[in-house]
């Protein structure tokens, strides 16, 4: 029987065959298997929806990866990316190189669109990803924000809604296009679904404030025990080192440690002695000689 590959825009009528198939590796109760969180991810996303690359046979869906566009700045420019996610293949058809025919397909089509491709990659998958040479990065080391050591005349104020985000002042959201390297663009209605609207997971946003104004966002979860995680800082160059100041709880934080704001996080954070690093790729498909490191695309863009 002939697989196929193809590629579709989500939309409502694919969710039960992106449950069916999932629920062949994930248990019950996850997210992945849950309308809920589907229509979250899949179709609430301001970028878009996802693009769903599907190896099918008769019909059946058999193989399975999700497209998460995301939009990144570079060099004062927007550029369209998409987060790949969620590869799965159904245990009785491992045997037919699912994997690497639906990366052919994303390939493919995202060249043609001139669409970036990110990825973190877990340990098995991390092998196939590099075999179809994607372009992998500096990888992400753990680090530890020196809680409670930096202080100053600051406030720390909790953001709940898409409300909040947008009163914030119109010169923050301009300051943040002229961060250097390549990031993630940061708007209300991104940080609003990305965060205060994920049903999966409590995430806390913050607004950092001194006399002069808004400082910047913080945006972190809780990790274990009494340690919290950072999975974002939401600020201009000139001010994310004041971003870490205040921290009054065990927070972890994952960095490249390459580029203009390592030495900052050398200062203010503890490198925690362990040999685990997180691998991330940001494929382009063309030459790399003009192309920066992407060191401040954070764990927003994939701490799903």
């Amino acid at each position: 029987m002939e697989t196929e590959i193809s590629a579709y825009i989500c939309d409502n009528s694919h969710l039960v065959s992106i449950i069916s198939l999932g629920s062949t590796y994930y248990p019950d109760g996850h997210p992945a298997r849950s309308e809920e969180f589907l229509k979250w991810f899949y179709l609430d996303n301001p970028a878009g929806p996802a693009t769903l690359i599907v190896a099918h046979e008769n019909n059946v869906w058999i193989g399975f990866m999700a497209l998460i566009p995301v939009t990144l700045e570079h060099g004062g420019n927007s550029q369209k990316a998409c987060f790949a996610v969620n590869v799965l293949t159904h245990p009785e058809h491992r045997n037919k190189n699912l994997f690497v025919k639906m990366i052919k397909c994303t390939r493919d089509i995202l060249t043609d669109q001139g669409v970036w491709l990110l990825g973190n990659p877990n340990t098995q998958a991390f092998p196939g990803w590099k075999r179809q040479k994607m372009m992998f990065r500096n990888p992400l080391h753990l680090f530890l924000i020196k809680f409670g050591f930096f202080s100053f005349s600051a406030r720390v104020r909790r953001i709940t809604n898409l409300k909040q985000l947008r009163e914030l002042p119109g010169s923050f959201w301009r300051a943040l296009e002229t961060r250097h390297g390549i990031h993630l663009k940061h708007t209300p209605e991104f940080i609003a679904w990305r965060f205060l609207n994920a049903p999966h997971r409590k995430y806390t946003v913050s607004a950092v404030e001194n006399a002069d104004g808004l400082i910047g966002l913080r945006v972190s979860r809780h990790f274990k025990g009494s340690v919290d995680l950072m999975v974002d800082l939401v600020a201009p160059d000139f001010s994310r080192r004041k971003i870490f100041t205040g921290v009054q709880r065990p927070t972890l934080l994952m960095h490249a440690v390459a580029g203009e704001n390592s030495e900052e996080v050398k200062k203010r954070c503890w490198k925690l002695p362990v040999n685990r690093t997180f691998p991330f790729f940001l494929t382009t498909w063309k030459d790399q000689s003009d192309i920066s490191d992407p060191i401040d695309i954070s764990l927003a863009a994939s701490d799903f």
